[in-house]
């Protein structure tokens, strides 16, 4: 269900960052009833509350996707 139907109030904020060999987040967030209970690779952790950040690194031989699930 969207979050709009369930009428959850979160509240979030990040703050991105790099330089030549360093990418730095910062996470703020704020949520009732925060839940976690996957954290093994390839687990389902869309279904927690979590933030999820994707980078995507691209060279000429192959494409490498990172997933950071916080």
């Amino acid at each position: 269900m969207p979050l709009a139907i369930i009428h959850l109030k979160t509240s979030s904020f990040f703050a991105i960052e790099y330089s030549d060999g360093c990418l730095c987040l910062k996470y703020y967030a704020s949520e009732k009833f925060a839940k976690a209970i996957y954290s093994s690779p390839n687990e389902r952790v869309y279904k927690d509350s979590c933030f999820e950040f994707f980078v995507l690194s691209k060279t000429k031989k192959n494409i490498t996707i990172l997933n950071l699930p916080v």
